[in-house]
């Protein structure tokens, strides 16, 4: 399954935006997506792999600010043994969850160039036993909760959950309005 996709726009969508499923070999240039009311606005799922992802702009909501029948997550989920995901030029605002999260032993996927902002439990969260995922540089704000009840925790900037191994954070992060002040929390999974 190859394609290249350009130019997608979603607005109000009632479920999920867009997803992409056991999919390879996948291009994707400037998708933007704007209060899609359930789950994610952008999802890989169920071994996705090789796939380019760049120009992308996602606005939800935070927890406070959603309306009835309202119930999205994650902006972006790569999940369920996905690998080699490539996610550049990425700007976030609003979940009520993360803004991004790499999941279910995915693999050697990375993030660069991204401005990610007002999220309920955190910017970015790489959980169970995801492998070799590189975060490179960008800016993580306004992340609102003081408890992250997903994971556990303290509500943090990225979270790295104890399974995963080879995860790579780039120096040059910038960090703002982070409820509890932590930039990195652990947890087990």
């Amino acid at each position: 399954l190859r394609g290249r996709l350009e130019g997608i726009a979603i607005e109000g969508a009632g479920a999920s935006g867009l997803g992409f499923r056991a999919s390879k070999d996948v291009i994707l240039d400037g998708f933007s997506a704007k209060n899609v009311r359930a789950d994610e606005s952008l999802t890989f799922y169920d071994n996705v792999s090789h796939v380019d992802v760049k120009n992308i702009s996602i606005e939800q909501y935070a927890y406070s600010d959603r309306r009835p029948g309202q119930e999205a997550g994650n902006n972006i989920l790569i999940d369920k043994l996905c690998s080699k995901i490539k996610l550049r030029n990425v700007l976030c605002v609003g979940s009520s969850t993360y803004n991004i999260m790499f999941n279910g032993e995915s693999e050697n996927c990375s993030l660069s160039n991204f401005s990610l902002s007002r999220s309920n439990l955190g910017g970015i969260r790489v959980s169970d036993a995801c492998k070799n995922i590189w975060i490179g540089e960008g800016a993580i704000s306004d992340v609102l909760d003081v408890v992250d009840q997903e994971a556990g925790k303290a509500a943090s900037a990225i979270t790295v959950g104890s399974s995963c191994s080879g995860v790579s954070i780039n120096d040059n992060i910038s960090y703002q309005r982070i409820s509890t002040g932590l930039r990195l929390g652990t947890f087990r999974g």
